[in-house]
């Protein structure tokens, strides 16, 4: 359970990261969906 949050967590500040840097990239887009799936 505390893997998953952090795993979030991760993916999160990751995906801001990528947002500041005004880039989108199809392998993130694809993770995005897969955690979608998960979550």
């Amino acid at each position: 359970m505390d893997f998953d949050v952090r795993m979030m967590k991760y993916w999160e500040n990751h995906y801001i990261a990528t947002l500041r840097r005004g880039r989108m990239s199809k392998y993130f887009i694809l993770l995005k969906k897969f955690a979608s799936i998960l979550y």
